[in-house]
């Protein structure tokens, strides 16, 4: 696309893909002072939808037995007595 000024900031486009994939998108702006900013965002077309299920479900699923086993860990933690305790002493 040539170089415009979009005053709204926002820019609506459309492009159609004849091949389905995995693409990275990269955007160039430049500001009043000459500052260039890029920025890359990845993305894919056409992939069915059933790996992105099955990738976030694994995923999900490690988050939780994560939180499981570190919440378990800790709550082991607390029980246990601490030394001040099984000496009989007070805490500071």
């Amino acid at each position: 696309m040539p170089p415009k000024q979009y005053p709204t900031g926002t820019l609506t486009f459309e492009h159609t893909f004849t091949q389905n994939g995995k693409f990275i998108g990269i955007v160039t702006v430049k500001n009043e002072h000459g500052q260039t900013y890029v920025s890359q965002f990845p993305f894919a077309v056409g992939q069915p939808f059933a790996k992105s299920v099955v990738l976030y479900v694994v995923l999900v699923g490690l988050l939780g037995v994560g939180f499981t086993v570190f919440g378990d860990t800790a709550a082991r933690r607390s029980r246990r007595p601490r030394l001040s305790q099984i000496l009989g002493r007070a805490e500071d």
